[in-house]
């Protein structure tokens, strides 16, 4: 690995996500009850997972609310969940803040 490349990786201390397009295809799923339905991708999941085993801190900042975000959260052991951020920058100063992160 480029040595300049891994100097600046391992200045990462966290990694926020966007779900809708980012975590998914960003399809938007609904059954007839109105239910939302969302497919996430595997390889997603297995990197935010080496993510957390490196100290990664790893969070989801999302304008929607949905139950589906949350399970996937808990299953991947997300450590920080903003839903219903439509201003998602004033969330990422946030856990900045929190985490004394520049």
């Amino acid at each position: 690995m480029n040595l300049n490349l891994k100097a600046k990786a391992e200045k990462i201390k966290l990694v926020a996500f966007d779900v809708d397009g980012v975590m998914t295809d960003g399809s938007l799923t609904f059954a007839e009850n109105g239910m939302e339905i969302k497919t996430y991708n595997a390889k997603d999941g297995m990197g935010i997972n080496m993510l957390n085993k490196a100290g990664i801190i790893t969070a989801i900042i999302t304008a929607r609310v949905n139950e589906t975000v949350r399970i996937r959260a808990k299953v991947l052991d997300i450590k920080e969940l903003f839903e219903g951020q439509k201003n998602k920058i004033e969330a990422l100063e946030e856990l900045c803040k929190k985490y004394n992160l520049t």
